[in-house]
């Protein structure tokens, strides 16, 4: 009776744009995650 379930149910179409949004914020944060790390790594070589 927690009303969480109905949400669920009138929204079906939510998870998707929501999981495509996550999707593509989590690439975004690798690639630049794994950008920061290689600039790092060149310059710790390179100072």
């Amino acid at each position: 009776m927690t009303g969480t379930g109905d949400v669920a149910r009138e929204q079906p179409s939510t998870p998707v744009w929501r999981r495509l949004i996550l999707q593509a914020a989590i690439g975004a944060a690798g690639a630049a995650g794994s950008a920061a790390v290689t600039f790092l790594v060149y310059w710790l070589q390179h100072r």
